[in-house]
């Protein structure tokens, strides 16, 4: 069942502050050496049982086509595999023209929408890709939530290596992702509930800054803005 984590954090049964500034053991412990989950401190006051919400993990997920490029795989009908925290699988959504809507007969949907691809700097002959989606279910009520998935290529094999969700069920004029290419600088802007809020609208966001290094995307500050 697709958000299980999500949909947790978003109930308020239990504060999920998990916020990963490097990688974990999925990948060489040299490569990660010093990494550890961190919660950021902030003078604007959160819901007690919503805190500051982005997910940032390494995972490992290979695809059997193989590739030259990595601006030849067409993400926009490649299945979408999205894992846990602890490395793993959550659930998948095969996309066809970068879109996915499932709807059951019992009521409720699925569905899952490819937002932008953009192609990071080479290492050591590795090719990498930045690709995001916007995931959203629904019965009663709707809960949207945005994804981002590094994927490696690295002799002719395609590997999905870091995923990063985060909470973007609130209005804003603003991208919830955007990437600058020259600078190798990610800006999330994930929901954040201050106290009294309803659970389904935040009345500020938390704007997090992410730099591109090496082979994965590493924390650089947060900071809150008012909705």
């Amino acid at each position: 069942m697709k958000g299980a984590a999500f949909r947790a954090f978003r109930s308020g049964s239990f504060f999920f502050t998990f916020l990963f500034l490097g990688f974990g053991a999925l990948v060489s412990s040299s490569l990660f050496a010093g990494s550890r989950p961190s919660a950021p401190s902030n003078p604007v006051p959160y819901d007690a049982d919503i805190g500051p919400f982005l997910l940032n993990f390494p995972m490992h997920c290979e695809f059997p086509d193989k590739y030259d490029q990595i601006s030849d795989v067409n993400f926009r009908k490649l299945a979408l595999h999205v894992f846990s925290p602890d490395g793993t699988p959550n659930w998948t959504m095969q996309l066809k023209h970068g879109h996915r809507l499932i709807r059951y007969k019992i009521g409720g949907f699925d569905s899952i929408h490819l937002d932008s691809v953009y192609y990071l700097p080479s290492e050591d002959g590795r090719q990498y890709a930045l690709v995001s989606y916007t995931s959203q279910e629904g019965n009663v009520s709707s809960m949207t939530e945005g994804i981002a998935q590094v994927f490696e290529l690295s002799a002719h094999r395609l590997v999905a290596i870091e995923q990063l969700e985060w909470d973007d069920d609130f209005v804003t004029s603003r991208p919830y992702l955007s990437f600058n290419e020259r600078l190798g600088r990610l800006i999330i802007r994930s929901a954040h509930h201050l106290p009294k809020d309803v659970i389904w609208y935040a009345s500020a966001m938390d704007v997090f800054t992410l730099h591109w290094e090496h082979n994965h995307f590493v924390k650089l500050g947060m900071h809150t803005e008012f909705l």
